[in-house]
């Protein structure tokens, strides 16, 4: 009877053992799922963050340029693109400034030096030149903030982001339109500015 309590203690100790390490295991596992939960939550938020950032200055400078094409512009159908660059842009500005403030994003009301430059180079044409520039500025920066505006939408879990984005994709395709339309009016081939974004991004 005592080799039978003898072994009856040993196959006791050897089910603990075993629920003790199927437990720590389960544990560990659990950790590990919440740990690439975290992260990929995480790096969802940062993608936000940035695209927050990036359409806050790319908004910024399309105001800008709006306004230039309204004040220096020769071509109507330049003047018109112009008014609808500062009216929908500052709308959508304000929105993403309230999701911003939301989450805690600080926005620089302040234009990075890339489209610095860009405003530079446009404040120094008139006339003919004036339009065919603010034209190229509008159909490379429209492409280019399209495909950004697609992609966030696809990446980016925030319903509050995605609604913003769902907002103002048409608009950005309808300005895109209206930029296609200019350059033809003022003689810009888009195929160049195709070629542009392409060298621009591989750069």
């Amino acid at each position: 009877s005592v080799s039978m309590k003898h072994l009856e203690l040993n196959l006791g100790g050897r089910v603990f053992k075993q629920a003790l390490t199927l437990a720590t295991t389960l544990l560990a596992c659990g950790a590990l799922q919440a740990e690439e939960h975290e992260k990929h939550a995480g790096q969802s938020g940062n993608k936000a963050e940035k695209f927050i950032k990036e359409a806050s200055q790319s908004g910024q400078m399309e105001v800008q340029m709006g306004q230039l094409a309204q004040s220096q512009g020769q071509n109507q159908e330049v003047k018109a693109l112009g008014a609808a660059l500062v009216k929908d842009h500052t709308a959508a500005n304000q929105k993403l400034q309230q999701i911003a403030q939301a989450k805690n994003i600080q926005l620089s009301q302040q234009l990075e030096q890339k489209h610095q430059s860009h405003m530079q180079k446009l404040q120094g044409k008139s006339g003919a030149e004036f339009d065919k520039e603010f034209v190229k500025n509008a159909l490379k920066h429209h492409k280019k903030d399209i495909a950004k505006f697609e992609k966030c939408s696809t990446e980016v879990q925030d319903q509050q982001l995605k609604a913003f984005v769902d907002e103002t994709l048409p608009k950005l395709r309808n300005h895109l339109q209206m930029a296609q339309s200019a350059a033809r009016a003022v003689g810009v081939d888009e195929t160049t500015i195709a070629a542009d974004i392409e060298s621009e991004d591989s750069a």
